[in-house]
């Protein structure tokens, strides 16, 4: 009788484990409407090591996670993470959103629940407003 409970122990145990450990929250783009869409795409993206215009306020480092969830889902993309990441960004009333870069992940069951997944990195910001002539 010990066995068994203990097996069934070890069942529990391992298929607890099985599920995902974090809840990755994605933004499904194809159902946020095109004029937020067009706004997030205002959003300024400088990837990590690159040059930016001043920063007047920091608001939050983000990231944002394209996943491949389900067999049939499509493969994750860069496009994918940063349109989400600008989309959050946006939503925070950032300009832009700097020091990005990307983290491609293989199958992980235990902290994404993801086939395969490409998280967009970054601080979102204001930055200093430069007249339109100047670059």
């Amino acid at each position: 009788m010990q066995i068994k409970k203990s097996i069934a122990l070890i069942f529990a145990i391992t298929l607890a484990g099985c599920g995902p450990n974090r809840q990755l929250e994605h933004i499904n783009v194809s159902q946020i409407p095109q004029d937020e869409i067009s706004k997030a795409f205002n959003v300024k993206v400088y990837e990590g090591g690159g040059e930016h215009p001043t920063v007047v306020q920091f608001i939050a480092n983000l990231d944002a996670t394209s996943c491949k969830n389900l067999m049939w889902d499509a493969p994750p993309t860069k496009g994918d993470a940063l349109t989400q990441l600008r989309l959050k960004a946006l939503r925070l009333g950032a300009t832009a959103i700097i020091e990005v870069h990307f983290d491609t992940q293989g199958t992980d069951a235990f902290g994404t629940n993801c086939w395969k997944s490409i998280t967009a990195s970054g601080t979102a910001v204001v930055l200093q407003h430069l007249p339109a002539d100047s670059h």
